[in-house]
């Protein structure tokens, strides 16, 4: 990952931390546990997401797929994460993609994802 992308990542989950959004907990950050935290990236990856920041909304699905697994959470963060990577036509992106999904398939079973 190039050092941008990073900072990124880094600046967006600062915020999601720090300042969180009105639809998120209100619960102090210090108390969250590691499903909330999950939920809160994953919710803040959905809102860029529609707000049609793609690349950022990817970074935080990544963000929710290499965290601990959250059934519900983790299952769909990795289906959108292989969406928004069939969407790229370079070649690893498709291949990214597949290994996405068979993770999916693999960890998640019984998802309907």
């Amino acid at each position: 990952m190039n050092s941008n992308r990073m900072l990124t990542i880094l600046f967006l989950v600062s915020l999601l931390t720090i300042g969180g959004c009105a639809t998120f907990s209100t619960t102090p950050d210090n108390n969250l546990s590691e499903s909330q935290i999950q939920e809160r990236n994953f919710a803040g990856a959905l809102h860029l997401l529609r707000s049609g920041k793609e690349q950022e909304a990817s970074e935080l699905f990544e963000l929710v797929a290499i965290g601990p697994k959250t059934p519900g959470i983790t299952d769909e963060a990795l289906f959108r994460l292989a969406l928004i990577q069939l969407r790229d036509s370079r070649v690893k992106s498709v291949a990214r993609a597949e290994k996405l999904l068979d993770r999916l398939k693999k960890e998640y079973p019984k998802s309907i994802w």
